[in-house]
């Protein structure tokens, strides 16, 4: 009994390093750039700003920033708001990582939440 429980276990965590791994980052990250392509005027990537949001927490974008790299590891999803205390949702994302521009022709990103994927 003590086997078969052990062996569930290393299952069950094998399939989650599994899961992790697919997207390539565990945790979620929010990173701000002055251009529109995720990179900085000097050409580099490194951020203007850089956030690790926690779960359910708003993160208020700069108004200098014109693009974010957004990573939402497996079991989250970045939701895009048009305004800055995320509350006018209009676009998610789920697990995964991207370069978003927050100036988009139907919309401009002001604010971008991680949550699950049933909410928070």
């Amino acid at each position: 009994m003590q086997l078969t429980t052990l062996l569930s276990l290393l299952a069950l965590a094998a399939a989650s390093a599994n899961a992790a791994s697919l997207s390539g980052r565990a945790n979620p990250k929010v990173n701000e750039y002055p251009k529109d392509n995720c990179v900085n005027t000097d050409g580099s990537n490194k951020p203007t700003w850089h956030h690790a949001p926690a779960m359910c927490k708003c993160v208020k974008m700069d108004k200098s920033t014109f693009s974010a790299y957004v990573v939402a590891p497996p079991g989250q999803r970045a939701t895009f708001f048009s305004d800055d205390n995320c509350q006018d949702r209009f676009r998610e994302k789920r697990n995964g990582e991207d370069c978003v521009l927050l100036s988009q022709p139907e919309r401009k990103i002001a604010s971008i939440l991680m949550e699950s994927p049933w909410g928070c």
